[in-house]
């Protein structure tokens, strides 16, 4: 395939952020009586606002949300949002076969735009992206395909011209449902295989996704 855009999720496929998120979400739901696991939180991860909330109060009944909200956020940017984060492994050496080629780039995230902002220039690969696309500017959250439709949109290519590279079951489930060809590089868990199965491939590290492009 003669890729010309490729469509990047950030935490956990960029950026080795989600980790840490999860640290903050089991301790917060600790103070409740609640037990996250990694299992629960990858049902979250590429989601946003209500459809994390529904998630949420599904797992946990009785949930006090609004005070988990209002205590996440307080530790959420503190150990997320303001400190550096590693980058993956593979990403500089994909970059560089991307611009090589003149290959378009783009972040395709659930994260609002201020706090993607941070992180990408807080880990230094803000001028690596020619676009960021950014959850509030689509109406349904991943694992709807309305995000990568809009990246689609805005580069201007057909849907056969674009790779998405995706970690979460959600952020793979919306590629899949936007009918993009889709990557997977696994962080915390594999996806699923109904949805693994329709990738081109499950890849170790980002830098796997350079026998694709040509």
């Amino acid at each position: 395939m003669a890729v010309k855009a490729v469509f990047f999720d950030m935490d956990g496929l960029v950026i080795d952020s989600e980790i840490t998120c999860f640290a903050v979400e089991k301790d917060i739901l600790a103070r409740q009586g609640y037990e996250m696991t990694i299992d629960k939180y990858t049902q979250i991860t590429g989601k946003r606002g209500d459809d994390i909330r529904k998630t949420q109060e599904e797992m946990f009944p009785g949930l006090d949300f609004d005070r988990y909200q209002k205590e996440f956020m307080e530790e959420f940017v503190p150990r997320v949002i303001d400190v550096p984060q590693e980058v993956k492994p593979g990403f500089f050496e994909l970059i560089a076969a991307l611009d090589e080629r003149g290959i378009k780039k783009y972040i395709v995230t659930s994260t609002r735009l201020p706090f993607t902002m941070k992180k990408l220039t807080l880990s230094g690969i803000l001028d690596c992206f020619d676009e960021i696309i950014t959850g509030e500017m689509v109406k349904r959250s991943k694992p709807a395909p309305d995000m990568y439709l809009h990246a689609l949109e805005k580069s201007g290519f057909r849907k056969e011209d674009c790779l998405v590279l995706e970690d979460s079951i959600a952020g793979v489930g919306a590629a899949i449902n936007a009918d993009i060809p889709c990557i997977c590089v696994p962080d915390l868990i594999v996806p699923p295989e109904e949805l693994t199965c329709k990738c081109l491939c499950v890849a170790k590290t980002l830098a796997d996704a350079i026998g694709y492009l040509d």
